[in-house]
C-alpha cells in the first residue's frame, strides 16, 4: 500500500490514499471526529460493523479496539479529514468553557463508532478545512486550534451524551499488558505504539512489561514471533516468505538470520 498524501496540522490529519486497501487495527487512544469525503471506511468492533461513505461524519470513541478498512469506492480513492480530540485539548476547552460544559446527568455514549447526522455547524467546519487540505496549504496554529474547538462545539450540539463522554478526565484506562501483547505480537507496531494502545507511557509500559518477562519488550517480541513461526512451519505447508509476514517480520533476510540464531537451523529446514 502506497500513501499518496498525508498532511498533519497539529491534531488535524488530512489523508488521501491511492485506490488500494488500507487496513488498521488498534485501540483508540483518543476521540476522533472524521469526515470521509471520498471512498469508504469500514469499521469493525466488538462484533459490530458499519460503513462510512463519502459525505458522512463518524465519531470514534477512545478506549475501544477497532478495525478500520479504508478503500476506494466507485473509482474514487479514499480521502478524509480526521480531527483528533486528545485529553489535553479537551481539558483546555473545559477550563475555558466551564459555564457551558457542565457534565450533565446523562449516560455516556455506549458505541465505539457513531455515524453523525448533518448539521450546519459541522458542514461549515469541514468545508472550511477542505479549503486548506485540498490545496495542501498549511493554516496557522491559531486557526487550527479554533477549528478543533468548533469540532467540540458541534459534538455538544448534536447530543448531550457528548458532555460526559468528552469531559471524563479520570485516570486513563489500562488494559492487561500480557494479554494485549499475546494478542498483538504479530502487529506492525512500535514500542511507543504498544504503550499508547495499552494506556501507558513508554516508561510505564517497560516497567509493567518487566513484571512478566525478564526480556526487554523488543527481544520478547522477536522471540515470540520466532516461536510462532516455528509452530507454523511444522504444521503448515505455507511458504517461508508468507509465514515471515504473518508473524510480523517485514524483512525476509532479518527473519532468516534471527530464526537461525534462535533455533540453529534455517526456516526452510523445518517441516
Amino acid at each position: 500500500m502506497l500513501e499518496d498524501r498525508l498532511h498533519i496540522y497539529n491534531d488535524i490529519v488530512f489523508s488521501c490514499f491511492l485506490p488500494d486497501d488500507w487496513l488498521n487495527e488498534f485501540r483508540m487512544p483518543y476521540h476522533a471526529l472524521i469526515n470521509v469525503y471520498s471512498g469508504v471506511m469500514n469499521i469493525e468492533y466488538a462484533g459490530k460493523s458499519l460503513s462510512v461513505k463519502a459525505g458522512q461524519y463518524v465519531f470514534l470513541r477512545r478506549d475501544h479496539h477497532i478495525r478500520l478498512h479504508k478503500t476506494s469506492y466507485e473509482n474514487q480513492s479514499y480521502k478524509a479529514i480526521n480531527i483528533c480530540l486528545k485529553g489535553d485539548t479537551l481539558q483546555r476547552y473545559y477550563r475555558q468553557h466551564k459555564d457551558l460544559t457542565k457534565i450533565r446527568e446523562t449516560k455516556r455514549l455506549g458505541e465505539a463508532a457513531i455515524i453523525l447526522p448533518h448539521i450546519v455547524a459541522t458542514d461549515n467546519l469541514f468545508a472550511s478545512l477542505s479549503v486548506y487540505t485540498d490545496k495542501g496549504n498549511i493554516p496557522e496554529s491559531e486557526y487550527i486550534d479554533n477549528m478543533i474547538s468548533d469540532a467540540i462545539d458541534c459534538l455538544l450540539k448534536l447530543d448531550e451524551k457528548f458532555y460526559p463522554t468528552l469531559f471524563d478526565f479520570c485516570e486513563t484506562w489500562k488494559i492487561d499488558l500480557y494479554e494485549f501483547m499475546e494478542s498483538n505480537y504479530t502487529s506492525d507496531l512500535t514500542m511507543k505504539e504498544f504503550a499508547l494502545y495499552t494506556g501507558r507511557s513508554l516508561a510505564t509500559f517497560k516497567r509493567d512489561f518487566a513484571k512478566f518477562s525478564e526480556l526487554p519488550p523488543e527481544k520478547w517480541l522477536v522471540k515470540r514471533r520466532l516461536e510462532r513461526a516455528y509452530e507454523m512451519l511444522k504444521d503448515n505447508n505455507l511458504p517461508v516468505s508468507e509465514i515471515c509476514w504473518k508473524v510480523g517480520f517485514r524483512n525476509r533476510s532479518h527473519f532468516t538470520t534471527a530464526f537461525k540464531r534462535e533455533f540453529g537451523v534455517l526456516p526452510s529446514s523445518i517441516k
